[in-house]
């Protein structure tokens, strides 16, 4: 039985949550349909409710209005809509099967300007009769009113745009506008003050920059289980975020551009495509790997890199990355990824190196069919272990080291049907975690109460959504009581920066952290462009280090690699 059914099952056994939907008609988009098939899949909830606006009631729009509208300041954007974006995600779906059994309410929702978004007394009345524990806002607009108030935990509605920076229309338009390095959206409750409701979930995608339709599709279908999570919380008791005020951030009110505005953002547009495509095909990245001689906590405090010893760069090509080490019989193993080409899949090497940091000796560790890297290292009982990402193989391996030989010797699986990067397993409260991110910067988390499992997923995976704080980074540590946790921030360029999370809540049921430092590369140092791992070796750490390579030869491979070589190993991962 899959850890989801198991989770759906537990949940089967309890009384389910009640919801209805607000949407148009008996159409809705299709990232909306998902939001729902998600929430009647697991279990928790069943929908009981749909409502629809009495057409009839709705005050028609003034056919002169409506002219004036298509040829007025907005017309660029209008046109753009029409005849040029397309939207994945506002495809339509018909609700069909989903409205089995469950009853459909026409609504004299008003619209007009003396009372917009309220409900009739009759359709309140009526409404209560469902005892609805909340609703979804798919359509109708405006809310205002006692409609608010009547399910239990109140209307939810989904804002499209980073809420802490844009409010208003349309979504993650303006973050591309001022080109911002991610998009973010909300998940609401509505109140009666239209732009400030109860945040219940947030989340970050990158910001692509050169497409806004992508953007706003991958954003809208990254956020249709947060109802979902809200759920599973309100069953577990961990939905305390009802009870936070209102939200008080004084985001700028966008609205749609003018002529102006979108001249200027079809010029930033191709700006960036062309830089987009130039960077695509002369410029390459170039990791190396360096020591810290200083403990991970002291890198930390300080909040910065420094003294970085840098290893021998790795010959035009290729490169090595994502350091894990280890000290024993006087000398230190360091477990690193190692790329020998831009045709080659990533590797898993060893250096042995002695107390002056001198490279005695290299092994080949650990090598597959599929791309390998991320060689996390961890102690228990006495013997060393490995879990090296092994994502395209579609399962999470433990692997014992075997000092000696330098060779990874498979240990268990620890999860099947898995594709999970950056595996990170840490013991904490008694209990082993394991985090890693699947479908990019979404984190997911599974604890078991020993190493080998079995190994139980997150009551409300995915434990969050973020390309600045979501991806681990290394070693999560503990200090005076408090666990931190290395991410990688990939908002700006992947592997740019690691950020420092504190954990402040980790249970089998809830998970909370907040950003506490912020660790950016050595802007004055070799590898000024990133870094993306930060492990702890005790009085020492490793880190990794980024920058480009830009010349006509990185055109000539990535070309033998994309097109001579297609359908082979080295194709696939010849932009890797």
């Amino acid at each position: 039985m899959s850890a989801f059914n198991m989770i759906q099952r537990s949940f089967m056994k309890k009384e389910k949550l009640r919801f209805g939907i607000m949407c148009d008609s008996d159409a809705i988009a299709d990232w909306q349909a998902q939001c729902i098939d998600q929430l009647l899949a697991s279990g928790i909830a069943e929908l009981k409710l749909v409502m629809i606006p009495d057409k009839e009631r709705i005050r028609k729009k003034n056919p002169w209005r409506k002219l004036l509208r298509k040829v007025s300041n907005k017309m660029l954007y209008r046109l753009w809509q029409r005849f040029v974006v397309r939207i994945k995600s506002d495809r339509r779906v018909l609700l069909g099967q989903r409205m089995a059994s469950v009853s459909v309410l026409k609504c004299q929702w008003k619209n007009d300007a003396g009372s917009k978004g309220i409900f009739s007394d009759g359709n309140i009345r009526e409404i209560r009769k469902y005892g609805l524990d909340f609703i979804l806002r798919f359509g109708f607009g405006i809310i205002r009113g006692e409609i608010l108030n009547v399910p239990r935990y109140g209307i939810w509605s989904f804002h499209h745009g980073d809420g802490e920076k844009y409010c208003g229309q349309p979504g993650v338009f303006w973050e591309m506008y001022d080109d911002g390095y991610s998009i973010g959206g909300i998940l609401q409750r509505i109140t009666e003050n239209i732009d400030r409701g109860i945040v219940l979930k947030r989340w970050w995608m990158e910001n692509n920059k050169i497409s806004w339709s992508k953007n706003l599709d991958e954003l809208r279908y990254a956020g249709v289980g947060l109802p979902r999570q809200v759920c599973i919380d309100i069953v577990n008791n961990e939905a305390d975020y009802f009870n936070v005020k209102e939200n008080n951030e004084t985001a700028r009110l966008n609205k749609t551009p003018g002529n102006l505005k979108m001249c200027v953002f079809f010029f930033k547009v191709i700006r960036n495509r062309v830089v987009w495509l130039f960077l695509k095909l002369f410029q390459r990245e170039k990791w190396n790997i360096g020591i810290i001689e200083q403990s991970i906590i002291d890198v930390w405090q300080k909040g910065r890199l420094e003294n970085v010893k840098w290893f021998p760069e790795y010959p035009p090509g290729g490169f090595v990355s994502d350091p894990f080490g280890l000290f024993d019989d006087n000398h230190w193993h360091i477990f690193f990824e190692e790329l020998k080409d831009a045709g080659s899949k990533g590797e898993i090497s060893e250096w042995i190196v002695d107390k002056t940091l001198r490279v005695l000796d290299k092994r080949e560790a650990f090598s597959s069919q599929e791309h390998v890297s991320y060689p996390y290292l961890i102690e228990h009982e006495g013997e060393f272990y490995s879990i090296p990402e092994t994502s395209r193989e579609g399962k999470v391996t433990l692997f014992r080291v075997d000092l000696k030989t330098g060779k990874f010797r498979e240990a268990a699986i620890l999860l099947e049907g898995v594709k999970l990067s950056d595996p990170t397993v840490f013991r904490y409260h008694h209990r082993w975690w394991l985090f890693g991110v699947s479908d990019g910067p979404v984190l997911c988390g599974w604890h078991a109460p020993d190493l080998f499992g079995p190994w139980t997923p997150h009551a409300n995976n995915p434990l969050k959504i973020d390309i600045c704080t979501a991806r681990p980074a290394g070693t999560p540590f503990e200090h005076e009581g408090v666990l931190y946790r290395p991410a990688q921030d990939c908002s700006r360029t992947y592997g740019g920066r690691v950020i420092i999370n504190r954990i402040k809540t980790l249970t089998p049921t809830k998970f909370d952290e907040e950003v506490d430092r912020i660790i950016e590369p050595e802007k004055n140092g070799k590898y000024p462009e990133g870094f993306h791992t930060l492990s702890s070796a005790g009085r020492i750490c490793f880190c990794d280090g980024k920058k480009w390579e830009y010349a006509p030869k990185v055109f000539l491979r990535k070309f033998e690699g994309s097109f001579l070589n297609k359908g082979s190993d080295k194709a696939r991962v010849a932009d890797w």
